[in-house]
């Protein structure tokens, strides 16, 4: 029902404080499948400091990795400086303290977050994660990634 509702507002462009709303609920619940649905409910809405919280608290901090692609291209329309703020750190305790499959997620797609503004943030971060373990490799991967990618410009 809620995937034939996405469809729904998307097809009718609509933008409410009720369908935010919604999305936002089932954002919250525990079924990965049902807040894959929720994420693309909200991608149809304005970005909102409460749908940036939930982002991050439900799916960053979350337990499926299988969202973590979706979720980061969620936040890559969050581009105020105190938006980029509350990213970098809430990914920082993901590669830190998130569940094992979706903090290697994370360092596996972080290159779509990177920037020049916490990039140095995430290489002084691999001090802290063991070199040997999958999350520093991806993290190292994707830092690396990210800068032969500026590199050519």
């Amino acid at each position: 029902k809620l995937a034939e509702y996405n469809s729904y507002v998307t097809k009718n462009a609509l933008k409410s404080a009720e369908v935010n709303e919604l999305a936002l609920q089932f954002l919250a619940h525990s079924d990965g499948h049902i807040q894959e649905v929720a994420l693309e409910l909200l991608s149809t809405q304005d970005p909102s400091e409460q749908n940036l919280d939930a982002i991050l608290e439900h799916i960053i901090m979350g337990f499926d990795a299988e969202l973590i692609h979706q979720a980061f291209l969620e936040l890559q329309r969050y581009t105020h400086l105190k938006d980029q703020e509350k990213i970098r750190l809430a990914l920082g305790r993901g590669l830190l303290q998130g569940t094992p499959f979706v903090s290697v997620a994370i360092a596996e797609k972080i290159n779509l977050i990177l920037n020049e503004g916490n990039i140095s943030y995430f290489e002084e971060m691999m001090n802290s994660i063991d070199p040997k373990s999958r999350v520093y490799e991806s993290l190292k991967y994707s830092i690396q990634e990210f800068e032969q990618v500026a590199q050519a410009g």
